[in-house]
């Protein structure tokens, strides 16, 4: 069985590698563990590879969580809205809006036991 890892000591080895620009080929080389070992820490840390973030418009050292708070406008995922689709009834073939995309029959439908 593996060695658990302290993972306070490893966002503390892994920060400044990935602030100075490193790949994860030469930060796996340095502290003694393998390319996947260094994909997977960075990964389950949150911690981003800043080369990575570059987009049109924007510095190439600008953070990918900033990205996607920004877009969000919150640091929160956004609720899941009802999905509202327009169909007609299997059964009756009456149209309505099903709130959600397994439904096929309209209110009274599945209330009648078949």
């Amino acid at each position: 069985m593996a060695a658990k890892v302290d993972w306070d000591a490893a966002r503390a080895e892994l920060v400044p590698l990935l602030a100075d620009g490193l790949p994860y080929a030469e930060i796996a080389r340095r502290l003694g563990l393998t390319y996947s070992a260094v994909n997977f820490r960075v990964g389950f840390l949150g911690l981003t590879h800043l080369r990575q973030c570059g987009r049109k418009g924007r510095g190439p050292n600008h953070v990918a969580s900033n990205l996607i708070t920004e877009a969000l406008g919150t640091e929160y995922a956004p609720k899941v809205k009802k999905e509202r689709i327009k169909r007609s009834c299997s059964r009756c073939r009456a149209p309505f809006v099903a709130e959600s995309r397994f439904l096929f029959r309209c209110a009274p439908c599945r209330r009648v036991a078949e």
